[in-house]
């Protein structure tokens, strides 16, 4: 881990979170935090690499890298892949027109023919 920063979390009351997440998780579970400290909390994540997009469920961010994208839920889930997204969609009832959007948008020539390949550009 030469060169890279290691950064820790604490709370108010003192707990320490060994990452950005821990942290934003504890802080959405405090029922005495109001939303404007969790959404000044949560701007930190751009940091990271986390992004807000349009076309997610509300209060998701997305991290895209070369090795494939992750999902953060509203409550601070960590969702690898685009079918586990879609699969924690559909179990936690999203509305079908949010379900249809993140589709369209996320990767639509593999969730709509998900058997074939999709084009490579030359």
């Amino acid at each position: 881990l030469a060169g890279r920063k290691c950064y820790r979390f604490m709370s108010s009351d003192g707990s320490v979170f060994g990452n950005r997440i821990e942290a934003f998780q504890a802080l959405i579970n405090d029922a005495t935090v109001d939303m404007k400290e969790i959404e000044q909390f949560k701007e930190g994540f751009a940091q990271e690499g986390w992004k807000e997009k349009d076309f997610m469920p509300e209060n998701w961010l997305i991290r895209e890298q070369s090795s494939g994208s992750s999902y953060m839920t509203s409550t601070g889930n960590i969702l690898a892949s685009i079918e586990t997204a879609l699969s924690y969609m559909v179990e936690n009832e999203y509305s079908p027109d949010e379900i249809d959007n993140f589709k369209e948008h996320i990767c639509p020539e593999k969730i709509q023919n998900p058997g074939k390949k999709a084009k490579q550009k030359e």
